[in-house]
């Protein structure tokens, strides 16, 4: 059986039992046990389920409450980071777009209480900021999607289409040095994708764990990218490539 279908093969089963150990996939696939580790660990990365001691699981599984927490909580002193030096590129007046990541969250957090209009698809960005009478909010709307506490779908690009954007902060699953930003998730790559569109400038949030990164969905490639702001562990080779396509990292 060929590498991509067993992958396949697995990631649906997982799916359909909510969890399996290596042993059972091993068994069941009749492959060894190294050969079922490395095919979750493609799975993993490619966000098609959660690796566990022993086995894996699968993401649909998880509850609202507690995969945001979960995201919140992965890499927060990176995310921190690249909050405080995206600040810096936000002036009074603009209107900027915060996605949905926890990255995105983490830059909400920060805004001060000042003239701006916030577009976003994010029920926890929007959260955040309904306490700030300065701060102007424009929801997208669209079908709410309760995993990732986000709107999605054409009535959310079609709140997007209608809007000018100066600066759109995105985030991603993965990032490709050569073939560029990358989402587990259809629909989220196709809102995150059109918010980058009617945006100006665009601005990458991702900490260095992203970077050599895919997923199935292609979001954006490097000609829509203005800024990479990251957390100051990139090394020199991802830096120079990053400038070879015109990005200025922060």
């Amino acid at each position: 059986m060929r590498n991509h279908i067993r992958r396949q093969q697995i990631a649906n089963e997982v799916n359909r039992v909510r969890s399996m150990t290596v042993g059972q996939l091993a068994g069941q696939f009749q492959v060894s046990v190294e050969t079922v580790r490395r095919d979750l660990h493609w799975l993993e990365m490619t966000g098609r389920l959660v690796r566990v001691h022993g086995g894996a699981r699968t993401l649909q599984q998880e509850d609202l409450g507690e995969l945001f927490k979960r995201r919140r909580s992965e890499h927060a002193r990176a995310k921190r980071i690249m909050a405080r030096k995206a600040l810096g590129l936000i002036k009074r007046e603009m209107t900027i777009g915060l996605d949905a990541s926890s990255s995105d969250w983490f830059l909400a957090r920060l805004l001060p209480d000042m003239p701006l209009t916030v577009v976003t698809n994010s029920l926890e960005v929007l959260r955040e900021l309904s306490t700030r009478p300065n701060v102007r909010i424009i929801c997208t709307g669209g079908e709410y999607c309760s995993r990732h506490a986000d709107f999605v779908g054409d009535a959310a690009r079609r709140c997007l289409r209608g809007l000018r954007i100066h600066l759109g902060f995105v985030s991603c699953f993965g990032v490709d040095l050569f073939t560029g930003l990358w989402e587990s998730s259809e629909r989220n790559a196709l809102t995150k994708k059109t918010m980058i569109e009617v945006s100006q400038e665009t601005v990458l949030l991702a900490d260095s764990s992203k970077f050599g990164r895919r997923s199935p969905y292609n979001m954006a490639d490097w000609s829509r990218v203005n800024y990479v702001v990251n957390d100051g562990q990139l090394d020199e080779a991802i830096l120079t490539r990053l400038a070879a396509h015109g990005v200025t990292v922060i």
